[in-house]
């Protein structure tokens, strides 16, 4: 990604406004970071949570921590989707329910870009925790 023609084609999308998503893997995400340090007007959308997976003893993850670190960037993004590849539970994938909230609060406080999803509805209420809002697995209601 940071080579002459990946970074000429980084460079060359954000002056045409257009954002350039990620499908990587966290050992990827200095290349990221060395992209949006050098070209702050490219938008970026790391997809999937950055392809982190929550720990089966509840410990801290350093990727997800690392991934939470790049919200220093206001132009990178991450998209939230495939909870079923990323969480080690079944629905509602409790697992996830913490980095759903941490990466909104990003958003929020506006460090972060956006926190955009796929096939999820993420709403914003009132309310606490992660519920089904529909019948469509993968459809959630994240309350602040």
């Amino acid at each position: 990604m940071n080579g002459d023609v990946g970074r000429a084609l980084y460079k060359r999308a954000g002056e045409l406004g257009i954002p350039v998503g990620f499908l990587v893997s966290p050992h990827n995400y200095h290349e990221i970071e060395t992209l949006a340090a050098v070209y702050p007007e490219t938008e970026v959308i790391v997809d999937h949570f950055g392809h982190c997976v929550p720990s089966v003893d509840g410990s801290e993850v350093p990727e997800f921590e690392q991934l939470i670190a790049m919200a220093r960037y206001p132009q990178i993004n991450v998209k939230l989707s495939e909870f079923p590849r990323a969480s080690n539970q079944e629905f509602p994938y409790v697992d996830m329910f913490d980095w759903v909230h941490r990466l909104i609060e990003e958003c929020n406080s506006g460090s972060m870009g956006r926190c955009n999803t796929g096939f999820i509805t993420v709403i914003l209420t009132g309310g606490s925790g992660l519920r089904q809002e529909s019948s469509r697995r993968g459809s959630f209601e994240v309350a602040s």
